[in-house]
């Protein structure tokens, strides 16, 4: 089926997100599920997708009382 013929966009075309899923190394279809899904939230988040980082204010707390 060719969509552009069909009347999409090409914007609209450039939006589709292929293969499906973040890119976390997944191999077992568990694994594959657990990257769309987490795709899913992302998008509907609005997120980043990027992973998250100790504030350098509160790691550096943490070291301190650490020693």
């Amino acid at each position: 089926m060719n969509l552009f013929k069909k009347g999409i966009s090409e914007e609209r075309l450039r939006e589709v997100r292929s293969p499906a899923g973040l890119d976390i190394g997944a191999r077992t279809p568990n694994e594959i599920a657990v990257s769309i899904v987490a795709e899913m939230i992302s998008f509907r988040n609005n997120s980043s997708s990027m992973p998250m980082k100790l504030d350098e204010k509160l790691f550096k707390k943490i070291i301190s009382n650490s020693k």
